[in-house]
């Protein structure tokens, strides 16, 4: 993440793309979403020429932006019913790009490669069913998932174990991202 640029939404099925220096409006993305649930952004540090962004939808679709502006969208898991789609309302992108963790309505997450859209793995059923937000530690290592109720749980990425899990707090999502 270079810093240079914002992505915003207004829960539309529109996603805005701004410099941050500059105070202005790069892009507008529109694509066939009823409602955005999530969207994250990814650049090389030296190269935000190199930008892909990430938005989740309220049916299960997860919308893939390039660098080039091309919309691509997909349902995970893979080869799923609509009725067994994760409809993913926390996700988080690893720093580097490399993998999107999501989290949703099943307590099954799953782990996708950005850049290819291809299906990685599941995150194992210890996490619990419908958090608002997710963020994933600087050094991959640990996504820390918070829950409308204000429960967190803390999620050791490597191990695929939940490590710690608090009782009932106050939480919102600006408070971890």
């Amino acid at each position: 993440h270079s810093g240079e640029l914002l992505l915003s939404s207004h829960g539309d099925s529109e996603i805005l793309l701004w410099d941050i220096e500059k105070g202005r409006l790069i892009d507008t993305f529109t694509f066939d979403c009823e409602h955005v649930t999530n969207i994250d952004i990814y650049s090389d540090h030296n190269d935000i020429s190199s930008v892909h962004m990430v938005a989740s939808c309220a049916d299960s679709t997860i919308i893939f932006i390039d660098q080039d502006g091309k919309v691509f969208s997909k349902n995970y898991p893979p080869y799923s019913t609509p009725s067994e789609r994760l409809a993913t309302s926390a996700m988080s992108l690893s720093f580097g790009g490399q993998y999107l963790y999501c989290v949703g309505n099943d307590s099954d997450g799953v782990v996708i490669n950005p850049i290819s859209r291809e299906f990685v793995n599941y995150i194992p059923s210890t996490l619990e069913v419908d958090p608002i937000v997710s963020k994933l530690s600087q050094d991959n290592k640990y996504l820390l998932v918070g829950y409308s109720d204000g429960r967190l749980s803390a999620w050791n990425v490597e191990d695929k174990v939940v490590f710690y899990k608090s009782r009932t707090t106050q939480i919102s999502k600006s408070m971890i991202n």
